[in-house]
Parts: structure tokens; C-alpha cells; sequence
């Protein structure tokens, strides 16, 4: 995918997050994005599972939250619901990525700032853990969605182009019982020590235990799974296309040993 190279990322873990998630952009969620969020486990354990009713999804790579930088914005809008054909509330999803690299924290365990933070930092009462900010920020709606450098044919309709270019107007109007934090490793289980449990213990200064079921993890081999499902799914109505891109992206995530037990 060229979406990294938009964003002027080359890092290998933002290549990763560019082809994978690439590849659910130009499947619809029904076939990639839904089944691969419903593997998510939660951070708590007593938690609900991620569910979202999605007809439609956004993505926005490489989002701003203040200084920080997440990995993706996601939103997903419902499907219609019920006989009046009304639409379900939408979804955000901040998710942050891992393959080789530890979280990037911006604070040291004696609460002192390092070279990373600053005195007007906006979540320093989540302790700088990048997690916790990531997800404080979405609460309170100081993720900016980006675009990259998307080009954009002056002569397409303006319905369009608001949908490709603005996502910020309808994260705003996103209630926070609906936004979701997902943070993706390379685990093949939660790592719970000390990634999970530093985040909780930050957040749990700051928010309530209803939004701390907000929160999940996945690895990256989920999304071989659920790929490989599509694929044996005799139900299926890929296109040659789209079967394409699923081969393409599951040989590379066989070839970075990205694959279940």
C-alpha cells in the first residue's frame, strides 16, 4: 500500500500498519475490519466484547493527538437499525500498533518529564503512558483526523469529498460509551505485564470503570486468522481483486512470522 509512504512513514512498523490495515480499508467491514475486532479481548476482564454495527468505516492513518501521534482513527457508521430505518450511533476507534518496539511513554516512574515531554502537556494526569493518552484524547475529542496527501479531483461531487477529507465533525458528535482504544502487538497472548497493567493503573486516576471496558487488545496473527477464514468461507463473493489483496496481505504476514500456533 502507498499510505505510509503518504504520511512520509518508512519505518517497518508502519509499513506493517499500512499494508494490514490497507487491506481491510478496500474490504468492506462486513468481510475484514468486523470479523477481525470481534478476536479483540478486553482489558478488563469482566468486559463486554468489542462490538460495533458497522455498514461503513473511515479510516485516517497517522491521526494528531497534541504532540502524539496514534497510529489510526477508525469510524465506523452503522448499518440501518429497526423498521423506522434509523441509524445506531457511531463508533470511534483510536489503535495503536506494535511489532518490534516497546509503548512510548513520556514520563519516567519518579514523574519527571523527559526530553519527549512538555510543561504544557495536555494528559499528563494519565502518568504520560501512551496507551492512556491515546484513549484520554479520544474522550475528549482532541483527535485530529488527517487525510495525508490525498489527492482529490477538483471535479468530484462535493458529498464526496466532505466523506473523504473531514472525519472531525463526526468524531465530535461520536458519545464517548462508543469510542474504543485497540492496542495490536505481536503477543500471541495479552502482555499484560507491564504493558496492560501500567495503562490501567494510569487511567484508572482519571476515568471510570465503565470506560476501562473500553479498552482492547489484539496481535497482528488475529488478522491471518481472519483473512484465511474469508478465504475458506465457500459463502463468499470475493471479487478477483479483493482476492488478490488478501493473498498479498497474508504472504506478508507469513513472511514476518506473523502466523497463529
Amino acid at each position: 500500500m502507498a499510505i505510509a509512504e503518504l504520511h512520509g512513514k518508512h519505518l517497518e512498523e508502519d509499513l506493517l500498519t499500512s499494508d494490514v490495515f490497507g487491506a481491510f480499508k478496500y474490504l468492506p467491514p462486513s468481510l475484514g475490519l468486523l470479523p477481525f475486532l470481534a478476536k479483540a479481548k478486553p482489558f478488563v476482564e469482566d468486559a463486554p466484547p468489542l462490538s460495533c454495527d458497522a455498514g461503513d468505516a473511515s479510516y485516517y492513518f497517522w491521526p494528531r493527538a497534541g504532540r502524539r501521534e496514534p497510529d489510526l482513527l477508525i469510524l465506523l457508521k452503522p448499518t440501518t437499525l429497526g423498521a423506522a430505518n434509523a441509524l445506531g450511533p457511531p463508533s470511534a476507534l483510536i489503535v495503536e500498533v506494535k511489532y518490534h518496539s516497546p509503548k512510548h511513554n513520556l514520563f519516567n516512574e519518579d514523574n519527571s518529564t523527559n526530553e519527549d515531554a512538555s510543561e504544557d502537556y495536555e494528559f499528563a494526569s494519565t502518568d504520560g503512558d501512551q496507551l492512556a493518552d491515546y484513549f484520554c484524547a479520544l474522550l475528549k475529542g482532541k483527535i485530529t483526523p488527517t487525510a495525508g496527501s490525498r489527492y482529490v479531483p477538483s471535479g468530484m461531487p462535493s458529498s464526496r469529498r466532505k466523506r473523504l477529507l473531514d472525519g472531525a465533525e463526526l468524531l465530535q458528535s461520536i458519545p464517548s460509551e462508543r469510542k474504543y482504544l485497540l492496542y495490536v502487538t505481536a503477543h500471541y497472548a495479552m502482555p499484560i505485564e507491564p504493558d496492560i497493567r501500567e495503562t490501567l493503573t494510569s487511567l484508572s486516576k482519571n476515568i471510570s470503570r465503565e470506560h476501562q471496558h473500553q479498552l482492547f487488545w489484539i496481535n497482528w496473527q488475529s488478522a491471518v486468522a481472519t483473512l484465511e477464514a474469508l478465504l475458506r468461507d465457500p459463502a463468499s463473493t470475493l471479487s478477483d481483486t479483493q482476492l488478490e489483496l488478501i493473498c498479498d496481505t497474508l504472504s506478508l504476514l507469513v513472511r514476518k512470522n506473523l502466523t497463529p500456533y
